[in-house]
């Protein structure tokens, strides 16, 4: 048997996230400055409360708000993905479809 390294991954993420940013993601104190315009995979899961590879999966199906591609930086738009919690979190894939 193997010993599982502990790197302190995703699931420590939201508790580490807590602790450097008191006022949490939803009142933007984790940029300094205001409202960020977009926010990287990280971000998005502590906003979800979930792993970072779930919202790799929710992407992937179209359920959560396509990201933004910059070279081989993957963001998401803070305001869309705040209007999306906000609405109730529809498939955004069929959303857009039928506007």
């Amino acid at each position: 048997m193997t010993a599982r390294k502990e790197d302190g991954g995703s699931r420590n993420f939201a508790h580490k996230h807590a602790l450097m940013h008191p006022g949490g993601v939803g009142n933007a104190d984790c940029v300094p400055g205001g409202v960020p315009e977009l926010v990287d995979v990280n971000c998005v899961a502590a906003m979800l409360s979930c792993s970072e590879r779930s919202v790799w999966r929710l992407s992937d199906a179209g359920k959560i708000p396509a990201p933004v591609r910059l070279g081989r930086l993957v963001r998401w738009s803070y305001r869309a993905i705040m209007e999306w919690i906000s609405t109730g979190c529809p498939k955004v894939a069929e959303t857009e479809r039928s506007a």
